[in-house]
């Protein structure tokens, strides 16, 4: 790991993977607030982080020799409207010894607008990105970093993205925008997301967006699934495998080497971290009925179960579509990757949505956490699965696909130490001619 040479405060964390690219960089979280128990747990244990509820923060049960000096992250679990300003503070003087930090970073949640939700603007989880500019301006950071769907941009969310631009403005900030799409940064994954930096108007520094290094015009084809994949044991429903024996030696491709050598962790493994070289974890299939493992086997790379069912039934195979397909086939769900190519967008649901290229089953959680690019010492909390009622519960396939691509984000962080750089030197007094 790199050693520290700015600081944040990381809203809004989920599991941590934005920290986690961020960390690769040198900047490194004082304070982490998640609402999800499951994520704080999964934020906690691969970022060696003191887990601290805020209801007890706020009711004074955690007294400050809790808080006493010390380098490591706190992550806070609780609601960021309840978390008031004096208690921040508090927090960063006790421990960290200091009243600012460099950046501050919020993927605040996008239900509201989200292609794959319900698209209520009227949601009040829509106006979250207010509490990134109450303690942007409480820390009096130099930047920051916010983060969401593309389509915030779009159709009847237009004037709540206007809003959001303009309170950024009013704040203080000079704006830079853009929507990345992941593969073109060594992700396995056809992710487009929003991304928007701001800098402290006082500083004439502007934020440069890193340019592609995967993809068309450079000098690295796209990473496929089957380059991030295919290492792993090739398990079958229900199955679990923990060993890893794959020979990375045989590996001669370039952008395949790099990207294994990122997720298995031979340039990235925390010092606090007990990673085991020849194990894997969370590589557990899940159990299929027969008759969805035939369902899977009448879909090809590419299709989903929708493009299934109609070529079955353009095809004479009126029989199998009928049998194995329900009545109204899902468009979104059991599409099979395609191995020469990334995949799409790995979702909160990605279980159900996504089937493996050449397996008959759906991905496993290490899967689903190597197509985001976690790497492989990363260990998520909560349940491998929640029950569809009980939508509080975070597992780890939702944590995983709700999460920022670590490698995206090291792509992103590499331009805020170039920024950052910047702005200190802008910040030193001439000297005496």
């Amino acid at each position: 790991m790199l050693s520290t040479k700015y600081t944040s405060i990381d809203l809004f964390s989920g599991p941590g993977g934005l920290c986690t690219g961020l960390k690769l960089c040198g900047i490194k979280p004082l304070i982490a607030v998640e609402i999800s128990k499951e994520s704080c747990e999964t934020y906690s244990h691969s970022h060696n982080a003191d887990l601290v509820n805020l209801e007890e923060l706020l009711s004074g049960k955690v007294t400050d020799s809790f808080l006493k000096e010390s380098q490591k992250t706190i992550i806070i679990n609780g609601d960021i409207r309840l978390l008031n300003n004096e208690i921040l503070l508090h927090i960063l003087k006790t421990r960290f010894n200091r009243e600012r930090v460099d950046i501050v970073t919020g993927g605040a949640p996008c239900e509201g607008f989200s292609m794959a939700g319900k698209r209520n603007v009227n949601d009040n989880r829509n106006t979250l990105y207010l509490e990134i500019i109450r303690i942007s301006k409480l820390v009096q950071t130099k930047m920051i970093l916010f983060e969401n769907v593309k389509a915030i941009k779009t159709g009847n969310y237009k004037r709540f993205y206007q809003g959001l631009i303009h309170d950024f403005r009013e704040s203080g900030f000079t704006i830079n925008e853009d929507v990345l799409n992941a593969a073109y940064y060594g992700v396995p994954q056809k992710r487009e997301r929003y991304f928007m930096v701001g800098i402290d108007n006082k500083f004439s520094v502007a934020y440069e967006f890193s340019k592609p290094t995967h993809g068309p015009g450079t000098n690295n084809p796209f990473v496929s699934t089957y380059d991030a994949l295919d290492d792993l044991s090739l398990i079958k429903t229900e199955h679990n495998s923990s060993d890893y024996t794959f020979d990375m030696a045989m590996v001669s491709e370039k952008h395949r080497k790099e990207f294994l050598d990122f997720v298995r962790g031979s340039i990235n493994v925390p010092p606090y971290i007990d990673f085991e070289t020849n194990k894997i974890n969370d590589h557990l299939a899940t159990r299929h009925k027969e008759s969805q493992i035939v369902r899977f086997q009448l879909i090809k790379q590419g299709e989903n179960m929708k493009q299934a069912a109609e070529r079955l039934m353009a095809t004479g195979q009126e029989e199998n579509r009928n049998m194995y397909f329900p009545k109204r086939p899902y468009a979104q769900r059991n599409r099979r990757l395609i191995d020469s190519e990334p995949s799409h967008t790995v979702t909160a649901h990605c279980n159900e949505e996504i089937l493996h290229y050449s397996l008959d089953r759906a991905i496993t959680g290490r899967e689903a956490a190597r197509l985001q690019s976690f790497p492989d010492w990363y260990i998520f909390g909560g349940p491998k699965r929640a029950s569809s009622n009980n939508g509080k519960i975070q597992d780890k396939y939702k944590q995983v696909g709700d999460a920022v691509p670590p490698l995206l984000a090291f792509r992103l962080g590499e331009q805020i130490i170039k920024t950052l750089d910047v702005i200190n030197l802008e910040k030193k007094p001439s000297a005496n001619v």
